[in-house]
């Protein structure tokens, strides 16, 4: 879901869910206008009658979303939350944790795998080794604390799972 916000200096684009590349400040609604994120730049082009989001990442734009600004009724997000919580895939297989930090970095999680970019550059990739090392990946990058046996508890079914240190075309 994204969000049409309209302030006096003009309507805006706002979306915190995206996961790992989402935008860092709210976007104007103005095809072809290069904006600068906390992050990278982004850019709406118009594509037919929706819009397209794109970042320069490693030097390049690159397509993240496409979107129309119509209203979107109730019943599309309850399906297509539905399906993303039920359908084999991406986020029913797989430990993801995505977090936009400081100093233009990315941080990602996925499956015991870290990956830390910046500007769409991999600067960083790493496989967590045990429950302590875990603890802290969690804490500091992602500020999740969890009780031991909740850290424990997610080796235990990353590696029961056979997920532990799978990697997903999505995250690179």
């Amino acid at each position: 879901m994204i969000l049409r916000v309209d302030l006096p200096e003009g309507p805006f684009l706002a979306d915190v869910g995206f996961g790992h590349q989402t935008a860092t400040l709210p976007l104007r609604l103005q095809p072809g206008l290069e904006q600068q994120t906390l992050h990278e730049a982004m850019r709406l082009r118009p594509a037919s009658e929706e819009l397209v989001l794109e970042a320069r990442l490693a030097g390049s734009w690159q397509h993240l979303y496409r979107f129309s600004l119509r209203p979107t009724p109730d019943i599309d997000y309850e399906v297509g939350n539905w399906f993303c919580a039920t359908y084999p895939g991406l986020f029913t297989e797989n430990l993801i944790v995505a977090r936009a930090g400081a100093e233009r970095m990315r941080h990602t999680f996925l499956n015991g795998r870290v990956t830390v970019r910046r500007d769409g550059e991999v600067v960083e990739r790493r496989m967590v080794e045990g429950e302590r090392a875990l603890a802290v990946v969690l804490a500091e990058p992602f500020l999740l604390t969890l009780p031991d046996e909740g850290v424990a508890a997610l080796l235990r079914q990353m590696s029961e799972k056979g997920i532990l240190g799978a990697s997903n075309p999505i995250f690179g």
